[in-house]
């Protein structure tokens, strides 16, 4: 009897552990049958735009770790189920931290703008343009960092991708200028 009650639960969290792979997919991008996964991991995002954002994926890993938890069949499930809990407290911290620095980032060009007499659209766009160091449009994570470097909030390597996650609205893995101006025009929170 208690197999019969405990399958649901496992389906939910073999589900579940399905769509984190997927949504993480992006990490491995050298992977066969990766063009389905980035597909699939859009379609996901566009269904529930929460797991798009770092804190929504620390509600999935939460959700998946208590559900593992509550399984309690075997030592490997408690395990599975404390690394999850933990890895969402981790993304959580990592979340509040990378949106406090990109709004340290944003604060300070505004004020980099005023300080040259520019409105801050064509400021943006100027900075934008510096920073593509490679002139093809686009911002890589290294020169996303070179700008929040110089904007006084650093970002981690972490925190760097966080940001491009935030940022790289169709999932290339690079900042395009109308991403980035996207981004400048709407509003921030201190997590992301």
């Amino acid at each position: 009897m208690t197999d019969f009650v405990n399958f649901p639960l496992h389906v939910y969290a073999t589900v579940f552990g399905l769509i984190i792979t997927v949504l993480e997919a992006n990490r491995f991008l050298t992977l066969p049958y990766i063009e389905f996964a980035v597909k699939f991991q859009a379609f996901i995002e566009e269904w529930a735009h929460l797991f798009s954002m770092t804190w929504g994926r620390a509600l999935l890993y939460f959700f998946e770790g208590t559900l593992l938890l509550t399984s309690n069949t075997a030592w490997l499930d408690y395990l599975a189920s404390i690394y999850m809990i933990t890895l969402s407290v981790f993304a959580l911290l990592l979340a509040v931290s990378t949106g406090k620095k990109l709004n340290k980032m944003k604060s300070s060009m505004v004020d980099m703008a005023r300080a040259v007499n520019m409105n801050d659209l064509n400021y943006v766009a100027k900075k934008f343009d510096e920073f593509d160091k490679d002139g093809n449009g686009t911002m890589e994570p290294e020169e996303l960092r070179a700008l929040a470097a110089e904007c006084n909030a650093p970002l981690s390597a972490a925190e760097t991708e966080v940001a491009i996650n935030i940022l790289d609205i169709d999932r290339s893995g690079h900042i395009d200028k109308k991403e980035f101006m996207t981004w400048w025009k709407t509003r921030s929170y201190d997590w992301a």
